[in-house]
């Protein structure tokens, strides 16, 4: 009788080989998901470029230019820009702190339409304005300092000219005001976390500071701005879809507003910050014995076709025109009505940008919505008119009988 021997015993499978089993494919599988993401980095780079990030971190403002910075803006335009700002953080040539003798200084604020990063320097509104003045004052030397910051609205403003202005020496200040969404920025309920916002509290106006952690600003300003995929989903994801550009913002992102005002209650409400902003300006600007001059223009007078990296939407802005964007017009009405009755000196430009667009003239990059190197000639014309004829500078004489406003 053959017995016959027993075979080897089957292998026992501990729960450490079980989840070497799986972990390997599953690194493998990571790591080619990381190499296929590098890949697509180098390739959409030529298809996406990428421009320094011009703008940082301030625990005041939100975000304010970073002095000296300098490279090549790609985004809005047709054709790539040479943006370089100077020591001072201004989108100027080099320029003094302090005012030098025999000169007249201009300082103007505003949002991404006074800082033209779509524009060459020399068609910017701020250095059309500056020749403007200086030919009818060649006794003088002016310079108009281009304050625009991307995102700024009369939250930043305000701020700015209380806290870091005055060590410029203007001897005038111009405010930009954008109907299409400063009003609505400076309210905390339709403003983003990560810029400064107001709202009222009985008779009183309350300031919610910015606010983003460090790991966030670090991830924002120093990771996913230099890389092309975040800026290819930036463009046609989060901007294409209301809850993800609301998502975006809300974890400090993109600068862009939360929302709108959804009633004329709380059209009134942001109508009611903007008013009381500009008179914390007046009245600073009067403590310096500096005039204050106010610039509203349009959200959009012709239509703007769709480009996907903007939240912009087709829109006009001429009363009764197909598309109008009433509630702009309501906000627009009644700061102008707030202007007149509180003195203020402000230049409404409706009439003005509408005349030149029944004449024909692109006064919007039709993809995007900002100004083209023409409507920064129509606003700086508009200005120096208004600057000139009402004698607001140092050695120019209003019209007899006093000034207009």
């Amino acid at each position: 009788m053959t017995l016959s021997r027993p075979g080897p015993a089957p292998p026992v499978l501990t729960p450490g080989r079980r989840t070497a089993g799986w972990l390997a494919p599953l690194g493998l599988t990571f790591l080619g998901l990381v190499m296929g993401l590098a890949v697509a980095e180098v390739g959409l780079r030529f298809l996406v470029p990428i421009e320094p990030v011009f703008v940082e971190w301030d625990p005041v403002l939100g975000v304010r230019h970073r002095a000296g910075m300098k490279g090549t803006w790609y985004r809005e335009t047709r054709a790539p820009v040479r943006v370089e700002l100077n020591s001072l953080g201004f989108r100027n040539g080099p320029l003094e702190r302090r005012k030098p003798a025999g000169t007249v200084r201009v300082l103007m604020l505003g949002d991404s339409y006074l800082e033209g990063m779509q524009i060459p320097f020399h068609q910017l509104v701020s250095e059309r304005l500056r020749v403007r003045l200086q030919q009818a004052m060649p006794a003088k030397r002016v310079e108009v300092l281009n304050g625009g910051v991307a995102g700024w609205g009369q939250s930043e403003q305000s701020l700015y000219l209380a806290q870091r202005a005055w060590p410029y020496e203007p001897d005038l200040v111009v405010s930009f005001l954008n109907l299409g969404n400063d009003l609505r920025d400076n309210w905390y309920r339709t403003g983003s976390p990560v810029r400064p916002s107001y709202e009222l509290r009985g008779d009183s106006l309350v300031l919610h500071p910015p606010f983003l952690p460090p790991w966030k600003i670090f991830l924002r300003d120093r990771v996913l701005a230099h890389l092309a995929i975040p800026k290819l989903v930036r463009m046609y994801f989060i901007h294409r879809f209301e809850w993800a550009r609301l998502w975006a913002v809300k974890q400090g992102l993109i600068l862009r507003n939360v929302g709108k005002p959804r009633s004329r209650e709380e059209e009134d409400a942001v109508l009611e910050i903007g008013r009381r902003l500009y008179g914390r300006m007046a009245a600073e600007c009067a403590r310096h014995r500096v005039p204050l001059v106010v610039l509203q223009f349009p959200y959009g007078l012709q239509l703007v076709r769709f480009y996907p990296d903007t939240s912009y939407t087709s829109s006009k802005l001429r009363r009764g025109a197909p598309g109008a964007s009433q509630p702009y017009e309501y906000l627009g009405e009644e700061m102008a009505r707030f202007f007149l009755r509180s003195g203020m000196s402000f230049v409404r430009a409706d009439s003005a940008f509408a005349a030149a667009v029944s004449r024909g003239d692109t006064l919007y990059i039709d993809f995007d919505g900002h100004w083209t190197a023409r409507g920064h000639d129509v606003a700086a014309s508009l200005l120096a008119e208004h600057i000139l004829s009402r004698g607001l500078l140092p050695g120019t004489d209003p019209p007899a009988g006093g000034a207009i406003r």
